[in-house]
């Protein structure tokens, strides 16, 4: 049955063209599922007959039909009032039966609404989750991870959604991703892979979780292996990762108990002292880079409508305040996922090159665990570069970035964004990567609005390539690597080996910000766990001091200079 003719059927309508006289008060136009035309049809009809009655006759004709209206308007609310017991919400909800707001979910309070009005909510619905603001809904109004007791963005919905492997093992962390300390957002895309490395380098203690993982360890079915289990594609765009990649086999496997590297280093920086001075670094940090972040919105706005710099002057000090900012992220990128202690990491985007939304899992759980490996998608992501042809390789890169930045990420937002089991916190960063993604939108529009936009383009341009320049002097990521076996390898000294510092200034204080938190990049990779810069440069002597004593050369460190030649 069509639309119309499941409404006509719902509300019992009479034919359109008949006509109800004065005293058929017991006719359609009262009957509890008569339609707003044969209303207005039925009130036009009283009103030709009251002009033949005399005047008194008429007054109160009037008055008999004002009543009557009133009285079809309270049946209508008490129809809306009470809604159809079939009706299940706004999606897959018969035309004209029911919507509820804000959550379409049946009995929460809604509204009727008339096929017309039905179809223009339809649509602002799907505009609405385009833009993320419905995402986690499937077509019976249920959420996907919304909800505490939803389950998240599993890489599977079978037995093993919820399932990691760790040295050799398999764990459930259904339950504890949802009590994790460090939030349950780096959960939520790595289901069913290998997070041994999680696990050991992103813990400063990791020989206290073993009391947790003996509580999550499952079996598996009979004649099934751990590695089985393995996602292999990891989860990913196929696209960013290599030709017949495959996680079981091309995943490195370190050895944490073999030469000691790390217990080594942790005992170094796991005194008093040590402890005290990298806290005060975690302070420092945030204070130096929220006062950064508040001159580059001065230098963004107020400077350049006064005109109080030159041209040249305001692109420069952009580039170098994005720069550090971008640091900012960087470091915050890492915490622990709560809204609180990683306010800032969707700054990480500033400097045009960064994607908040992806880097939680991209940056953190994937380049860093993996670094230098065929499952690093950095180094793919990087390398995509090279394969344009030199003459357009600028400008078609230029135009890519500037697509992400215009549109591209915010739309992934909520497409992308892995969510909280909490919705409230899958909110909450949800808002904090649409903020700095709009901030940055506002930038744009604000220099055309002041005659500026010329200058906002170079700024833009240079910016993303002095980003680029050091991304890429941060890694060898040109070497080719994958036939490499990568197993048994020492973390400590694999990442010290294949990561590279790079300097500006040599003053470690100020190119921690210069180059966006890369200038002391050996130790973050080797204490990825760490919550600033800062805290990297007060343990860097201790790192070095761990590589002399298991005899393990530090490369001098490079400059921009000489990456360029």
């Amino acid at each position: 049955m069509s639309p119309c003719g499941a409404a006509m059927s719902a509300f019992g309508a009479a034919p359109s063209g008949s006509k109800q006289k004065k005293g058929a008060k017991a006719g359609g136009s009262s009957s509890s599922g008569s339609s707003e035309e044969e209303e207005e049809d039925s009130e036009s009809s009283s009103e030709e007959e009251e002009e033949e009655q005399p005047e008194e006759e008429s007054r109160a004709g009037r008055k008999g039909t004002r009543a009557a209206a009133k009285k079809r308007r309270r049946s209508r609310s008490a129809r809306s009032a009470d809604p159809e017991p079939h009706s299940e919400g706004f999606r897959g909800a018969p035309p004209g039966a029911y919507f509820s707001s804000p959550d379409h979910s049946a009995g929460q309070g809604g509204h009727w609404l008339p096929g017309g009005h039905q179809a223009t909510m339809m649509i602002m619905d799907g505009i609405s989750m385009l833009l993320g603001k419905g995402k986690g809904k499937d077509k019976d109004g249920k959420g996907k991870g919304k909800d505490k007791e939803k389950k998240g963005k599993g890489k599977g919905k079978g037995p093993f959604a919820d399932h990691y492997y760790v040295d050799g093992k398999i764990y459930n962390f259904a339950e504890w991703k949802l009590i994790h300390p460090g939030g349950d957002l780096f959960f939520a895309p790595a289901s069913q892979r290998d997070i041994s490395a999680a696990v050991h380098a992103y813990h400063e203690n990791p020989e206290r979780l073993k009391p947790i993982l003996d509580k999550y360890e499952v079996k598996l079915p009979e004649g099934k292996e751990p590695r089985d289990i393995l996602v292999k594609d990891l989860g990913v765009p196929t696209f960013i990762l290599p030709p017949d990649f495959d996680a079981v086999k091309h995943v490195p496997i370190y050895d944490w108990e073999g030469k000691g590297f790390m217990k080594s280093l942790r005992k170094k920086i796991g005194t008093p002292d040590m402890k005290k001075r990298i806290r005060r670094a975690d302070f420092w940090f945030d204070v130096v880079g929220a006062a950064l972040f508040t001159l580059h919105v001065l230098i963004s706005f107020p400077v350049l409508a006064y005109g109080m710099l030159p041209c040249w002057l305001w692109v420069f000090l952009q580039i170098v305040l994005r720069q550090a900012v971008a640091a900012l992220g960087h470091y915050h990128c890492h915490r622990t996922k709560n809204g609180i202690l990683d306010w800032g990491d969707a700054l990480f985007d500033i400097q045009y090159i960064g994607a908040s939304v992806i880097l939680t899992d991209g940056h953190v759980m994937l380049h860093h665990l993996y670094t230098e490996t065929p499952a690093d998608v950095k180094r793919t992501v990087f390398n995509f570069m090279l394969t344009l042809p030199r003459l357009w390789r600028l400008p078609l890169f230029t135009l890519q970035k500037f697509g992400e930045f215009f549109s591209g990420h915010l739309f992934r937002i909520g497409l992308m964004l892995p969510c909280y089991e909490d919705a409230e916190k899958c909110i909450q960063k949800e808002l904090q990567i649409r903020f700095a993604r709009f901030y940055m939108l506002f930038e744009l529009y604000y220099c055309y609005r002041t005659g500026y936009l010329h200058w906002w383009v170079v700024q833009f341009c240079l910016c993303i390539w002095c980003s680029m320049f050091q991304i890429v002097a941060s890694h060898d990521f040109e070497v080719v690597r994958e036939q490499d076996e990568h197993r048994g390898m020492d973390w400590g000294i694999h990442q010290v080996t294949h990561s590279l510092d790079t300097y500006i200034t040599g003053i470690r204080w100020v190119d921690i910000w210069l180059s966006a938190g890369l200038s002391c990049h050996r130790v973050h990779h080797v204490l990825p766990y760490q919550r600033s810069g800062f805290a990297n440069i007060v343990c860097e002597d201790a790192v070095k001091e761990t590589c002399k004593e298991f005899d393990v050369e530090w490369m001098p460190t490079r400059n921009r200079r000489r990456n360029l030649s």
